[in-house]
């Protein structure tokens, strides 16, 4: 009976002893609470641990050591928020040992299993020369191996200059247009053309599957996310290939479009010079007279010698002091104006804005897009009236203001909402302003007003919105939409699926002289408008007028001998049933 009564107070003072234990060393609720996994890697090891959600951590504290009869010492001591951990600084060959420590806001601290530590061995690196420690994520990875396999392959491709798309923030015409010199754009397709086979080779994919113990550990991919990481990633490279190459081919289309020679900056230097830029577009050079293409101010000229440009195709030309204005004359007809008493660097847009250009000397192809944009003027020099017309819907700390010469008239004042609202605005200049007249649509900055857009005004009538809203400049051809959207819509029409009506090709020759060849498919039986109008937006020839003809393909041939030399456009307007009218315009280049 006393041996039993013993038995029982013996166990009872174990636990008791136990529980106090556990007590008195209140800092180690559980022994190995943290889950420590190693990956191995060439030169790295990857350290990954998780741990119960209750637990909410202060700092993590990583312990190594390179041998068992060593001391653990501080590796590295990290935010809460980190799971992960690259260690780079292990020595090729040696095994290395790892506890995990987490600290908690009351004082507790967490570990993994300090009995037994968890350890990986540092993987020998070798003569690897395609490694590069700067890869810092999949893609990356994958392009800079697109660019070895097409350097082996055909060293005299620039696929540098290409691969760069795939890491922009957006793929679009504009980076090709913009960014790269235009007349180098066509040597751009065979790059192109590789990079596809490349990816599509399926000995490529294995190529970049092997490189698991180069990058995987870099990369801080486990074993089991690799291939899953580098199939994913090879495929959204794939659907970005087909974006940039569609965009490529708008680019080569809307390049094909401007005209041989074009006025695209205007750069006012401290000196009170000013230097003009010019690009010449090789692909339609053959189309200048030399003897008839010079920039004329008044009664004074000055010549453009082609052969003085660069290999860009640029030409850099000072103009006199005294000059406000010229015009460019090509080809003996007038094709250009440019303002010169504007203080601020400009650039001619390609859509046709000209915009502040601040710091940017390359050419563009728009304006940057804003929160909030000019979208209809209509001007009447006889009448002095000026109707404005803008469109957005701003933050509420993004102010915007119209200004005419430097004379602020109008700042819209806007509701807050996530609707795009429009707001118009009518104004009688006064009869003492002179043309012609700079007004400028302005946005507030840090360091105040700084211009975005410019429209001259002068003794002619001007008539223009942007189509859709926020698109192109282009002439109005029935009447203004001020204070409504400029998108044709019908009342009580569903808006949601309106059809395709026709497919507009572009002309053919462009640029070209004497006939041209205009083609249009109209997908459903419609009321159709086909005619051509000159820069000014007059209506210089109609095929069609409002007459209902049945789907098919149309050809149409213009003879542009009896009209100056210049910019044109041809233009559709068709309506199927109760659908809102659908309009389109393309631009055409006619050369004597």
């Amino acid at each position: 009976m006393i041996t039993r009564i013993s038995k029982i107070l013996a166990t009872v003072f174990f636990i008791s002893s136990c529980l106090f234990s556990q007590r008195a060393d209140k800092n180690i609720i559980n022994p190995f609470p943290v889950e420590l996994s190693i990956y191995e890697g060439y030169q790295s090891l990857l350290l990954n641990w998780s741990f119960n959600d209750s637990i909410i951590p202060k700092k993590i504290i990583i312990n190594g050591r390179k041998s068992s009869d060593q001391e653990f010492n501080l590796v590295k001591e990290l935010k809460p928020d980190i799971n992960k951990f690259l260690d780079n600084s292990c020595d090729s060959g040696e095994r290395y040992f790892y506890i995990v420590e987490i600290e908690d806001y009351f004082g507790n601290t967490f570990t993994s299993d300090n009995q037994y530590p968890v350890f990986g061995t540092c993987q020998e690196l070798g003569d690897n020369l395609n490694y590069d420690s700067t890869v810092i994520d999949v893609r990356t990875m994958i392009l800079k191996e697109i660019f070895l396999t097409g350097l082996i392959l055909y060293p005299e491709f620039d696929l540098k200059t290409v691969l760069n798309h795939f890491n922009s923030k957006t793929i679009n015409e504009a980076l090709w247009i913009e960014n790269f010199p235009i007349n180098d754009m066509p040597k751009y397709y065979l790059p192109l053309d590789l990079i596809e086979k490349i990816l599509y080779n399926t000995d490529f994919m294995d190529e970049i599957l092997e490189k698991e113990l180069v990058y995987r550990n870099q990369l801080y991919l486990s074993p089991q996310d690799w291939n899953k990481k580098i199939k994913e990633e090879i495929e959204k490279i794939k659907s970005d290939w087909v974006k940039i190459f569609r965009a490529y081919e708008k680019s080569l289309s809307i390049i094909s479009e401007i005209p041989p020679i074009f006025v695209f900056g205007v750069f006012p230097y401290e000196n009170d010079s000013t230097k003009v830029k010019i690009l010449v577009n090789q692909q339609s050079q053959q189309y200048i007279n030399p003897e008839e293409t010079y920039l004329l101010y008044i009664d004074e000229f000055l010549d453009l010698n082609i052969s003085d440009q660069d290999s860009l195709g640029l030409i850099f030309l000072d103009i006199p002091k005294y000059w406000t204005h010229f015009d460019l004359i090509l080809n003996g007809s007038f094709f250009q104006r440019i303002p010169l008493w504007i203080s601020d660097p400009i650039i001619n847009t390609i859509e046709g804005e000209l915009i502040s250009a601040d710091s940017v000397l390359s050419l563009k192809l728009k304006s940057d897009s804003l929160s909030a944009w000019f979208n209809e003027v209509e001007w009447s020099p006889s009448l002095l009236k000026l109707d404005l017309e803008v469109a957005g819907a701003p933050e509420f700390d993004d102010y915007y203001a119209f200004s005419l010469n430097d004379m602020f008239i109008w700042e819209p004042g806007w509701d807050l909402s996530f609707e795009t609202q429009f707001i118009d605005s009518t104004f009688i200049l006064d009869q003492d302003m002179n043309f012609p007249i700079l007004l400028s649509w302005n946005k507030w900055e840090e360091d105040g007003w700084s211009p975005v857009e410019y429209m001259i005004l002068d003794s002619l009538p001007l008539s223009l919105n942007r189509f859709p809203d926020g698109g192109k400049w282009s002439q109005l051809i029935n009447s203004s939409t001020l204070g409504s959207t400029n998108n044709p819509v019908l009342k009580n029409i569903d808006q949601e699926l309106i059809p395709e009506f026709f497919v507009l090709y572009q002309n053919y020759p462009n640029p070209f002289n004497g006939l041209t060849r205009l083609t249009f498919d109209l997908l459903e039986n419609s009321t159709v408008s086909f005619y051509v109008t000159d820069a000014t937006g007059r209506v210089q020839e109609r095929f069609l007028n409002n007459e209902f003809i049945n789907s098919g393909t149309y050809n149409f041939e213009w003879n542009g001998e009896n009209y100056s030399t210049g910019v044109y456009f041809f233009t559709i307007q068709a309506q199927s049933g109760n659908y809102a009218p659908a309009i389109m315009s393309r631009k055409m280049i006619y050369l004597k």
